[in-house]
């Protein structure tokens, strides 16, 4: 079993699933929880830029996917219901798609071959 990289692994460099994370002047990436939370986790941040759409194309692009995909599609009776839907969806496009950002690999196998090279 793989075991879960923690904040004890902080001396070993930043977290092998970000190594930085671009955010906004948004209130929300400000607040004291979220930065705690950064902190807790040793992602180093990357402040994203106004009127540069390319530093997060890539979540927006995800994000238009999954309400393309699954939330303009479909009906939910409970958050249950729609919590189930995206994370199926989830690992359904990590694990199926083919991305060409990603040389027609999926997300998964592009994220294999980076964790490879890391090591």
């Amino acid at each position: 079993m793989r075991r879960a990289w923690s904040a004890s692994d902080r001396s070993s460099g930043p977290s092998p699933w970000a190594s930085a994370c671009a955010t906004t002047a948004a209130p929300c990436f400000r607040s004291h929880h979220y930065q705690a939370e950064i902190d807790h986790l040793a992602i180093a941040r990357s402040p994203a830029y106004h009127y540069e759409p390319e530093t997060n194309g890539c979540v927006e692009k995800f994000i238009q996917t999954l309400k393309e995909q699954v939330l303009w599609i479909e009906r939910f009776e409970t958050l249950d219901q729609l919590r189930a839907a995206v994370r199926e969806f989830v690992r359904t496009y990590n694990r199926d798609w083919l991305i060409e950002r990603h040389g027609y690999r999926s997300p998964l196998e592009a994220r294999e071959q980076l964790l490879a090279l890391m090591t």
